[in-house]
């Protein structure tokens, strides 16, 4: 398997867009128009940088795969946690599950946040919350205001790897 996982660029946005647009159109089945679409996509590639990175993974060049996350600060737009990491948002095309590829974005996505400082990662799932429990992340009785669901948390010293692997 010739797996690449690396910092998003520009000429990847064609690419991001079309991921994207599986991920809500099929995954959170969200009627997304076209226009909806690239406008979404052009916001999340315009955030990225050094305080939330945007990772995709390509499989024979072929993009299969992104998570968004950052390390929450006063004026970070997702800031619920100061100091925390935070993963907004992780996404493997369904044709592509089952080969590593989500653990391989985590463990990106922890890695960068360990090296920032952090301790502790949350997120929020609809879907997929066995995986991440999996993962060592546990249900908490927060609620995240910025969508409404269930935040889960980890201690990052061990996230990103398996429970019993």
């Amino acid at each position: 398997m010739k797996l690449l996982v690396r910092p998003y660029r520009h000429q990847d946005f064609h690419a991001f867009s079309q991921l994207l647009g599986c991920y809500l159109r099929e995954e959170l089945s969200l009627p997304v128009t076209d226009v909806q679409l690239r406008s979404l996509a052009r916001d999340i590639t315009g955030e990225i940088g050094l305080e939330v990175p945007l990772v995709l993974a390509f499989f024979n060049k072929q993009a299969i795969g992104f998570i968004n996350f950052q390390l929450d600060h006063k004026t970070s737009s997702w800031c619920f946690h100061p100091g925390w990491g935070c993963i907004r948002e992780c996404y493997v095309h369904p044709q592509a599950r089952g080969k590593g590829i989500a653990l391989r974005l985590v463990g990106y996505a922890a890695g960068w946040m360990r090296q920032k400082g952090a301790s502790t990662v949350y997120l929020t799932a609809d879907t997929a919350i066995p995986f991440w429990q999996h993962l060592g992340c546990r249900v908490t009785d927060r609620i995240n205001p910025k969508n409404g669901l269930a935040e889960l948390d980890a201690p990052l010293s061990g996230f990103g790897y398996r429970n019993g692997s």
